[in-house]
């Protein structure tokens, strides 16, 4: 099956939905230019279909938060201009 791949960036806000094409696979969660960025993977044609709502959670490290129906995905560090080095880790609603 061909499939293509899809770049998103995630805002500043701790939790955010974004919508995504159906049957979505996300690859990987890095920093790109001081953004949090992932990439999906989806069968072709569907960037056509109506997307899907899936929800995102950034976590900064020493953050407390609920690991109830959430999917780690990844942890990226992003280097401010004060050479100081802020972690987040990122993770996914999932309902089963």
């Amino acid at each position: 099956m061909k499939r293509k791949i899809w770049k998103y960036t995630l805002g500043p806000s701790m939790e955010q939905e974004l919508y995504l094409p159906v049957d979505s696979e996300i690859l990987s969660v890095l920093e790109q230019n001081g953004q949090i960025c992932f990439w999906v993977s989806f069968p072709l044609g569907n960037e056509d279909l109506t997307k899907v709502s899936r929800i995102f959670y950034i976590v900064p490290t020493n953050d407390v938060y609920d690991s109830a129906n959430k999917k780690f995905l990844g942890t990226v560090q992003i280097k401010e201009h004060t050479f100081q080095t802020l972690v987040f880790h990122i993770f996914e609603a999932v309902y089963e």
